[in-house]
């Protein structure tokens, strides 16, 4: 009598976890349409993540899953010819008991689909090296054009003449005459800074702003108060605003002072 006892104390310790979990799960089902007919599609093959993974064949198109409270994925595939035809997925949040109806449209796939993804995703990588290649030869070939400007000499060399006056080689003309003429030559140095104001950044202008306003004269550290950016960028700007030459710095002490050299 007491082993009777023993073996059904031992039965129902045995099955309570699942029975526990019986009492917590919620019943999933629907039936997967093809996308276009709304037709429910035959051996549909369902499966959900859940612990262990369950899985099915779904004859007609309908399935049913018992599943305990949780989020799950619940994919339905179609196999034409040991080949992915249709595909569909649903996510869905188990939060009570039951009855849950999951019904899924599932859309052709196409077998180059993952090639050509893969494809598109290759030519976009070779797309950025190209831009970034391109970009660099571009940047590299402007600054080497522009300190070749900035170093070459005028077509039109001056000379001193014997008198004190600046003659042309080219024409013999006189610096005299050109100004009375109403010309005035551009001399390298000008004509590598006007560029320079061209290819001034928003955030160089705002710089040459801000020393503007403060009388033309500030200190790097002010300066950098009333900018957002680090303090390696800032560096940076005014060193390129340096060798354009509209700006000039001196180390005074432990500061650094800032001259803009068009005031």
């Amino acid at each position: 009598m007491r082993l009777a006892y023993y073996a059904g104390c031992v039965t129902i310790l045995l099955f309570f976890p699942y029975i526990a979990a019986a009492e917590g799960t919620a019943t999933v089902h629907g039936v997967a349409y093809e996308w276009n007919t709304f037709e429910p599609l035959d051996n549909i093959v369902i499966e959900v993540n859940s612990t262990p993974m369950q899985s099915m064949v779904a004859k007609y198109g309908i399935y049913s899953f018992d599943l305990p409270n949780g989020t799950y994925l619940i994919t339905a595939s179609s196999y034409e010819d040991d080949r992915l035809s249709y595909y569909g997925d649903e996510v869905i949040t188990v939060s009570d008991e039951g009855n849950y109806v999951v019904d899924m449209l599932l859309v052709p796939v196409y077998q180059d689909t993952v090639s050509d993804t893969s494809a598109v995703h290759q030519n976009d990588i070779s797309f950025t090296h190209l831009y970034i290649f391109s970009f660099s030869v571009v940047l590299i070939l402007l600054i080497s054009l522009m300190h070749e400007f900035r170093k070459r000499p005028s077509d039109t060399v001056e000379e001193k003449a014997n008198d004190g006056c600046l003659v042309s080689s080219a024409s013999g003309v006189t610096s005299d005459d050109m100004h009375e003429m109403g010309y005035h030559p551009i001399t390298p140095d000008v004509a590598y800074e006007m560029q320079c104001e061209l290819l001034l950044s928003s955030e160089q202008q705002e710089i040459i702003d801000i020393i503007r306003s403060h009388g033309g004269t500030m200190t790097q550290k002010d300066l950098r108060k009333l900018l957002t950016y680090s303090e390696g960028k800032v560096s940076v700007m005014l060193l390129g605003l340096e060798n354009c030459g509209m700006i000039r710095k001196t180390r005074k002490g432990r500061s650094n002072i800032i001259f803009l050299l068009d005031e």
